[in-house]
């Protein structure tokens, strides 16, 4: 990984940053920026947490783990004053409580929110004007597109998306969301991967 600053990239040397420990970790989805500290999932659920005010340095301490279930980690996002964690058959949610982030992780489970079904992948999940929608993933076959409503998951699938996550006809490891903006109104829109990119769904007016 790499930090952009002015005109020049610059790679992330320190060894406690999770790809360049002695033993890898892989890092999943985008990294996530709250309160002056920065955020990164890795595949086996640990979060990795830099220090404060710099995306450069990281501690040997700076996680702990999204463990409330023992699935992969899928992606991290950013809603309201929460870190989220989608994992791939639970989404969990975390607050900054203000721990040392050089000896551990500044983030505690909130453990009254949780949600028992996790996302397809990293790019199926995207905050709109802090309105989280993601593409659904569990061992009980629970598909579709959602919508957090406060801390409550609401399925706003059309039936030809529904249909279309049920079959075998796309790629569902590529399938992204995107915002589009169209006449100065937001659309969501999703699409998949067989060879090309490819509409799969209805817009859907956000």
């Amino acid at each position: 990984s790499g930090v952009f600053g002015a005109a020049t990239l610059t790679k992330i040397s320190d060894a406690d940053f999770p790809t360049n420990q002695a033993t890898y970790v892989h890092i999943v989805g985008p990294m996530q920026q709250m309160n002056q500290i920065t955020y990164a999932l890795a595949s086996d659920g640990r979060i990795y947490n830099s220090t404060t005010d710099t995306i450069g340095t990281w501690s040997a301490l700076g996680f702990l783990e999204a463990e409330a279930y023992p699935d992969k980690g899928v992606a991290l996002a950013r809603y309201k004053h929460h870190i989220m964690a989608f994992n791939q058959t639970s989404i969990e949610f975390f607050n900054d409580v203000g721990n040392d982030p050089t000896t551990g992780s500044p983030l505690e489970r909130t453990e009254q929110a949780f949600i028992k079904f996790g996302a397809l992948y990293a790019y199926s999940v995207i905050n709109i004007d802090d309105v989280m929608y993601w593409i659904a993933s569990s061992v009980n076959g629970t598909v579709g597109l959602w919508k957090l409503e406060g801390y409550a998951p609401v399925d706003i699938s059309t039936p030809a998306l529904r249909i279309s996550l049920g079959g075998n006809t796309i790629s569902k490891n590529c399938l992204a969301l995107a915002q589009i903006i169209l006449n100065g109104v937001s659309h969501l829109t999703i699409s998949g991967a067989t060879g090309h990119v490819s509409c799969i769904d209805t817009w859907y007016n956000s």
